[in-house]
Order: structure tokens, then C-alpha cells, then sequence
């Protein structure tokens, strides 16, 4: 599932039909190429660490070096030219779309790293990394308060943002919290985003935050806190 929605599709492609000319062309090297890759992907899926995407970068330079076969047999002809161009164009345009926040990148198959949280979490998008986009957003549209739900190890004051945000205690435990539900007051919200499906709560915990989870944020701060207004 990880290299399936956090794999750009252009990469995908290339992948499959580089591995089609190997195998029709019976080149050894492609096929042997394969191996190693599927090798280490079938490691991974018995791993009980399930940390995402990061468990299965090695099989990545394989299935990039595959990709060349298709491009090498493509650039032979003219309508193969132009779909190399469009491929890596679609790439490139992926990459400057997603940046800097790179590791919140999630493919079309989702619907793109406004969706993705919601397959994957965790270091898949958000490791708390941002603070930075929560301070310019608070600063731009000249918020008071904002109550933080925050996943992650930054400090508010490498921001400036100690007056305008109160950090809030997930329900890692009863005895940091009241109720199986926040009560919430009029004001501004953010939750970030690995918190919200609740997995990683105990059990009486899950639903913390289905009220935001059920609703479209007011805005974001790069993919990883969502923004919500309560009135």
C-alpha cells in the first residue's frame, strides 16, 4: 500500500513497462534486477515494524533502474519520445508541487497529500514539522489563540508562537484527559494530523477527535495540522 500511494504514478508506469520490455525481450539483467527488489518487498510486508513507505525505500533503486529499460526502448521512436517527456514532466511537476513538504507526498491514486492521511500516517506525512506554517498562518490572518492537538518534538518558541498557541494533551491516557470526547469552546483548533484517526489512543480513546475527523478543515499548516474555527 505504501509504494502503491507515496510512489509517484509516473515512476509506477515506467516501472511496469520497463519490467514488460525486460521480460519480452528476455534482457537477464532487467529480470535480475527484479529480484532483489521483490526480495526485500517481500521481507518487508513480514515485518510487524510497519513504519510506511521509509520500511521499503531500499527496492526503490531497482524499480527506478527497471524505469530505464522502458525509456531506452521509448526514446527509438517518435510517439515514445513523447510519452518519456510527458512521464517525466508529470514527475517533475509532482516534485515542485509537493515542495518543500515533501514528506507528506501521496499520489493521485488518493487524491494527493490532502487525502493521504487518511490511508497513512505517522512519519508518512507528520512528524511535526509544521510549526513554521502554523506561525505564518496565525500571524497572517492575526489569530489570538490556537488550541494545538501536536504530534511531534518542535518547540513553539523556535517560532514565536507561545502567546498565540496553548498546547492541548491528547488522550494517550485517562489521566491526561477528560472524557472520551474534547469539550470544545468557540475558537480555533488544530489537530495534527496522525492523531486524528486515533489509532495509536487506547481503545476507549479512538474517537477523540471524530469531530474533526468527520469534517473539512478551515486550513492547513503545510499537510501535517489541519486548522479548525468553532463557533
Amino acid at each position: 500500500l505504501a509504494w502503491l500511494i507515496k510512489t509517484p504514478i509516473a515512476v509506477q508506469i515506467l516501472f511496469v513497462a520497463g519490467l514488460l520490455v525486460a521480460a519480452r525481450r528476455r534482457v537477464t539483467v532487467g529480470l535480475l534486477l527484479l529480484f532483489p527488489a521483490a526480495l526485500y518487498m517481500l521481507a518487508a510486508t513480514r515485518s510487524e515494524l510497519l513504519l510506511g513507505v521509509r520500511l521499503v525505500l531500499p527496492a526503490f533503486p531497482f524499480v527506478v533502474l527497471l524505469g530505464g529499460f522502458a525509456i531506452r526502448q521509448a526514446l527509438e521512436t517518435r510517439r515514445g519520445q513523447v510519452a518519456v517527456v510527458v512521464l517525466l514532466g508529470w514527475l517533475a511537476g509532482a516534485s515542485a508541487f509537493i515542495y518543500p513538504h515533501g514528506i507528506s507526498y501521496f499520489n493521485e491514486w488518493v487524491k494527493g497529500p490532502s487525502e493521504g492521511w487518511k490511508y497513512m500516517v505517522d512519519s508518512n506525512v507528520d512528524w511535526g514539522q509544521n510549526l513554521p506554517e502554523l506561525a505564518r498562518y496565525i500571524r497572517q490572518n492575526r489569530i489570538e489563540k490556537v488550541k494545538l492537538y501536536y504530534f511531534g518534538f518542535d518547540k513553539l518558541h523556535r517560532y514565536g508562537l507561545e502567546k498565540q498557541v496553548e498546547m492541548q494533551a491528547p488522550p494517550w491516557g485517562p489521566d491526561l484527559v477528560q472524557g472520551t470526547k474534547p469539550k470544545l469552546v468557540p475558537g480555533w483548533y488544530g489537530v495534527s494530523v496522525t492523531l486524528l484517526p486515533g489509532h495509536l489512543f487506547p481503545k476507549e480513546y479512538r474517537d477523540y477527535f471524530q469531530y474533526f475527523r468527520e469534517r473539512r478543515p478551515d486550513a492547513r499548516a503545510g499537510y501535517g495540522i489541519f486548522l479548525y474555527r468553532v463557533l
